[in-house]
């Protein structure tokens, strides 16, 4: 939970309003949980980069984020290194994988595959 952004605290990192920043969960370009009647938006999904504050391809990994996964398994899942997203030959994590520009598809498969087992 400490590692997540209030409402408020993301559309500062992001430069816009609250509304916006719900319209952007509404479209799924954004993720977010309700804790303690908080909704919270897990700060993985932030970049430093000013031009791109936000990971790409947001809208296709939280529509296969499966309903039933719980926001310490999503944060686990995009922190932690897979082998199926080799950067230069090393296990990257998916927030590594979509900083670097890559595709999100090798994502999917493996939310995919975690669905099936």
């Amino acid at each position: 939970m400490s590692a997540s952004l209030t409402l408020e605290e993301a559309a500062d990192w992001l430069d816009v309003g609250t509304g916006r920043v719900l319209t952007d969960l509404a479209f799924g370009d954004l993720f977010a949980f309700v804790c303690d009647d908080e909704l919270l938006f897990p700060a993985w999904q932030f970049t430093d980069d000013p031009d791109q504050p936000s990971l790409h391809y947001m809208s296709s990994l939280v529509g296969a984020f499966d309903d039933d996964m719980h926001p310490t398994s999503i944060l686990g899942f995009m922190t932690t290194p897979h082998s199926y997203t080799q950067i230069e030959g090393e296990p990257a994590t998916p927030v590594e994988w979509l900083t670097a520009g890559r595709h999100v598809q090798p994502l999917l498969e493996l939310l995919e595959t975690r669905r099936l087992i």
